[in-house]
């Protein structure tokens, strides 16, 4: 998983190093130990990073979040802000059953008819998305998020 903007995550703007570093800024990771969720704010080297929510970390202390781990996290505002911000078209098992049929429907978007009727369909659910020239879409997400609902499984 992976935010659309790790910048919204930043309390300020971090310098970056390029490097062979096995995460990428905007992963979503959990700490193996104390198993907090964050996001990769900042790369140091090939071996440190820094999270939001955990500060630095080496990267052997770390691994990628599974929606799983995701969903079994207490922190529900940290949570909360996490979905909020990711293109749900990379987690498509956390949507309700309606939005994913939708989308398989129309399978891969080649055309701007295609994702225009695909995001009508969608916005009928509460589903919005954009898409670029060449008619890809991307960065799906639930109109008016306020409304939330963790206490399921589809939570979107």
């Amino acid at each position: 998983m992976q935010v659309i903007d790790h910048t919204k995550f930043a309390m300020c703007k971090y310098n970056q190093t390029q490097c062979a570093n096995p995460f990428e800024l905007g992963e979503v990771v959990i700490h193996t130990e104390t198993k907090e969720i964050g996001v990769v704010i900042q790369i140091h080297d090939e071996q440190e990073l820094r999270v939001d929510m955990f500060g630095n970390a080496c990267c052997d202390e770390i691994r990628l979040a599974t929606v799983e781990d995701l969903l079994q996290w207490e922190n529900e505002v940290m949570r909360k802000q996490i979905v909020y911000s990711l293109d749900l078209f990379q987690v498509p098992e956390l949507l309700p059953k309606k939005v994913q049929k939708i989308i398989t429907k129309f399978g891969e978007c080649d055309t701007y008819d295609k994702c225009e009727a695909m995001l009508n369909e969608l916005e009928d659910f509460g589903f919005t998305f954009e898409y670029y020239l060449d008619a890809v879409p991307y960065g799906l997400h639930k109109i008016g998020t306020e409304h939330f609902d963790f206490h399921t499984k589809n939570i979107c």
